[in-house]
């Protein structure tokens, strides 16, 4: 059935259906790759493809950026068909190459995120339904739902409430380090791992996958790729995981930064990355409470993760330390 759908996507667009389609690793969309095209479909009512097509349109006409052919469908069958680029997901890649490469493709990506940072987007163009963080962009308190759900889940079993009030608490004059008036706000890609990059042998070949791009503080694009440098198994099938250390990509970001002088040398970067990583974390314990106390949970437990981002003791904050951020 997914594959009848992405093959009428295409005879729908015009173009040849009958090749061999190869199914693809997607977890919100059924897609399919032909020797040609990617076709994504949806089967959500919530029309989340058609927001990406009028997206795709804004973006600058560059090698990299996505390549839109054919949008089109009704609410729960809406779909897209893309160029298909050369090229694996860097992640995989990334054992295969030196360092010169890797060094290059990283550079590669920091031109290709400067590039749409600095894409124009209309004020009301709207934003992806329940995005991964628990954060109002633009508003005077953009904190507000963070500690909405800090309240919630302090209510929670297996939760320590008095341990996330605190944390509520001394976020009570931080909203000034998120208003645009402080951290440039604009167009952000809003979900960069290595696994929405494609590389080949001559380098980045495309940025994929802009269904969580909106509206935000540009810095929070790092909040996404130093998760996937810090958990890279979480991010990628698990017979791909098992190849990878924690610190495997921890020089991968260091050659990323050496591109980024417009996000680096903004005020106050990391209590802000503290603050992006905490409404991460909490939307996540919200989707997955805890069944048992912390040191019983899995490592990789949302819950587990978020006690330690907040006792200053995570991933995250080793990989600042060698960042010297």
């Amino acid at each position: 059935m997914a594959e009848d759908r992405a093959r009428r996507a295409l005879r729908q667009s015009g173009f040849d259906a009958t090749g061999l389609l190869e199914r693809a690793d997607s977890t919100r969309n059924e897609v399919f790759v032909s020797a040609e095209h990617v076709v994504r479909v949806n089967r959500t009512l919530d029309r989340r493809l058609r927001r990406e097509a009028a997206l795709y349109r804004m973006l600058p006409m560059e090698p990299w950026a996505p390549r839109l052919l054919a949008t089109g469908g009704e609410s729960g069958r809406d779909y897209l068909v893309l160029h298909r680029h050369p090229g694996a997901p860097l992640s995989r890649w990334w054992p295969e190459l030196g360092d010169r490469q890797r060094r290059d493709c990283m550079h590669g990506l920091a031109a290709a995120i400067t590039s749409i940072h600095h894409t124009e987007m209309p004020d009301d163009f709207p934003s992806p339904q329940n995005p991964p963080h628990c954060l109002a962009p633009g508003t005077g308190q953009p904190l507000a739902p963070l500690r909405e759900q800090l309240a919630l889940l302090a209510e929670l079993d297996h939760v320590d409430g008095l341990l996330l009030v605190t944390v509520a608490d001394a976020m009570a004059e931080a909203d000034s380090m998120l208003h645009p008036q402080f951290v440039p706000h604009g167009l952000i890609h809003g979900d960069l791992s290595l696994e929405n990059v494609l590389a080949s042998n001559q380098g980045i070949e495309a940025v994929i996958d802009f269904e969580w791009a909106r509206f935000g503080p540009l810095d929070l694009d790092l909040d996404v790729i130093f998760r996937f440098a810090c958990y890279p198994h979480l991010h990628v099938p698990p017979h791909v995981g098992r190849r990878y250390r924690p610190t495997d990509f921890w020089p991968a970001m260091e050659w990323l930064l050496e591109g980024l002088s417009h996000l680096t040398t903004i005020p106050h970067l990391r209590p802000r990355l503290e603050l992006y990583a905490l409404s991460f974390e909490v939307a996540r314990v919200t989707e997955m409470p805890p069944t048992d106390d912390v040191h019983n949970l899995d490592h990789d437990h949302p819950y587990r993760r978020l006690v330690s981002l907040v006792d200053g003791v995570s991933r995250l904050h080793r990989l600042l330390d060698t960042l010297g951020i």
